[in-house]
């Protein structure tokens, strides 16, 4: 009997939803307050006295504020603390009442662009789920943003929350086959979703993804806006991959296999979003796909012309696309709209907190004496433009080479900016003030570098799957797997070399006939890379 197993270690299904997001965002605020409490202590030396009579000056300015005594806003808009320009908010327009960048408008605007009805898979995705996971007061905005009409809302999908299906249950009924008798929700929920089904399938066959981002009451605007219709659709492709595995337990192998294809594509269109959490879903719906796949190579009775004719399918399934995008525009912006917030509503704003008090207007006056917000946005986008042409390199080599510089000369910066030398510096500096904030706000930044290595095993998972069907192919012909990776390499017309090989070697192949493994040495580089847990991936062939 031919059984697949894929064990993979250290990797998560799951990615990181809306509100982790948001939470980033607030993390702008918290960073920024780093600096200001340091500021704010008892002076050890006379040279602290220019910093100390700025924060006397915010002080005097906000006691008599009367917005420091509770009292409304004054009726005269104030200039903005960031005038627009490319160099600090990259773009000049649209501008909200107050003269600054509507960076929400604008993405909607980007993302809308050359999209119509007719073309936007999301807007049968929507039709599917409706919007009543979005507040009443925002949905009119956000229904004319998609083209739609609530007449045309069929809202005929019931989510998971209404059912009592638990994330073990799911990971179950979505990567491996299943009977309605073993998993009696998951069934209820399968066959209650039929017409919900139907529209995403009209919805695959759609080129291109336009989901409008609908701002909310908090600040940053983007990283809070109500984008929940992600979640819904994430659940959409879940049905997709249980529907898959019903068909599988049944032996229609066609139709799961066609469902498999659909993921695939479902994916690849979902990424042509320019913000991180769609492409980060379209990894997942993929990898859903890669996983759905193995289990149809195990368990199909395909002869070896069937499993050649679906390897020829699989091949020509289109892929995620490359992440650069993201760092040219979307979440390049989203970044700079955090900046922006911090300067414009100080860090008690962004945290949550609406209160008028003097201390909120302490900390926002002192922040924009403090820090040259000019150039803490041009910092943002000398970094962004670095991550955006290490990730648009084609040549692998080339690219992980460009990635690691960016990774070591962040280290560095971190290191100095976490140095009691500079720390005092920035006391009595602006200028160290603002590197200091510019450099912290580099985590937000640094944690893109992960998104190629998403990429990158993406791609040799999907390779996994091409294997499988040639070691497959092999062994119907043969009525054994090949007993070396020389024999393999001879049935199969793709690349052996493992990816993440820090030596360019091909993947390490163990086989008897009966049983054949290959391992890729994942993030470890190498077999003598020393480290107490090993965290390979492995495919192993029964």
């Amino acid at each position: 009997m031919l059984t697949l197993r894929l064990r993979i270690l250290f990797i998560s299904r799951k990615f990181s939803d809306q509100r982790e997001r948001i939470g980033a965002g607030r993390a702008v605020a918290r960073v920024w307050l780093s600096p200001l409490a340091t500021l704010c202590t008892p002076p050890l030396c006379g040279s602290l006295m220019n910093n100390l009579s700025r924060l006397l000056a915010v002080l005097m300015i906000t006691v008599f504020s009367p917005n420091a005594r509770g009292q409304d806003e004054p009726a005269q808009t104030p200039a903005p603390v960031i005038k627009p320009s490319v160099d600090t908010t990259r773009i000049t327009e649209p501008l909200d009442a107050d003269g600054y960048v509507d960076y929400v408008a604008a993405l909607n605007q980007i993302m809308a662009e050359g999209i119509d009805q007719q073309d936007n898979a999301a807007v049968l995705y929507i039709q599917a789920v409706g919007v009543d996971w979005m507040p009443e007061s925002q949905r009119a905005k956000f229904l004319k943003q998609m083209g739609m009409k609530q007449s045309e809302i069929d809202a005929s999908y019931r989510p998971l929350d209404q059912f009592e299906i638990d994330e073990l249950t799911l990971d179950k009924v979505t990567a491996f086959p299943w009977k309605a008798s073993d998993y009696p929700d998951a069934a209820k929920w399968l066959e209650q979703n039929q017409s919900a089904l139907k529209l995403v399938r009209r919805g695959i066959r759609r080129k291109k993804f336009y989901l409008p981002l609908v701002p909310t009451e908090e600040v940053p605007k983007i990283l809070t806006a109500n984008d929940g219709g992600d979640e819904r659709i994430r659940e959409l492709s879940q049905l997709l991959a249980a529907h898959a595995m019903s068909r599988l337990q049944a032996g229609d192998y066609d139709a799961a296999w066609a469902d498999v294809c659909q993921l695939h594509k479902m994916a690849a269109v979902i990424s042509q979003s320019i913000l991180a959490y769609p492409y980060l879903l379209a990894h997942g719906i993929q990898r859903r796909g890669v996983d759905a796949a193995f289990r149809i190579i195990e368990r199909a009775d395909w002869d070896a012309d069937k499993r050649r004719e679906k390897l020829k399918e699989f091949r020509a399934l289109p892929r995620v696309r490359n992440c650069a995008h993201l760092f040219a525009v979307g979440e390049r912006l989203a970044h700079l709209d955090s900046l922006v917030s911090v300067a414009r509503y100080g860090p008690t704003r962004i945290l949550g907190d609406r209160d008028k008090s003097m201390k909120a207007w302490i900390t926002k006056l002192a922040g924009n004496a403090f820090f040259d917000w000019d150039q803490v946005l041009k910092n943002g986008n000398h970094w962004f433009d670095r991550v955006e042409k290490a990730t648009a390199e084609r040549d692998p080599a080339a690219r992980e080479k460009a990635l690691e510089q960016l990774e070591f000369e962040m280290d560095e910066l971190i290191a100095k900016a976490q140095h009691p030398s500079t720390v005092a510096l920035s006391l009595v500096s602006r200028k160290v003030a603002t590197e200091r904030f510019s450099t912290f706000m580099l985590m937000n930044v640094y944690s893109y570098l992960t998104f190629p290595n998403t990429e990158k095993r993406t791609n040799m998972l999907r390779q996994f799957v091409e294997i499988a069907f040639a070691a497959t192919i092999f062994r119907s012909l043969n009525g054994s797997y090949p007993k070396s990776l020389e024999q393999l390499a001879e049935n199969f017309d793709g690349s052996l070399t493992d990816p993440y090989s820090d030596a360019g070697e091909d993947y390490r192949f163990t086989s008897d006939g009966k049983t054949m493994k290959l391992r890729s040495v994942y993030l470890h580089g190498s077999d003598d890379t020393p480290h107490p847990v090993r965290f390979d991936i492995e495919m192993e062939l029964r």
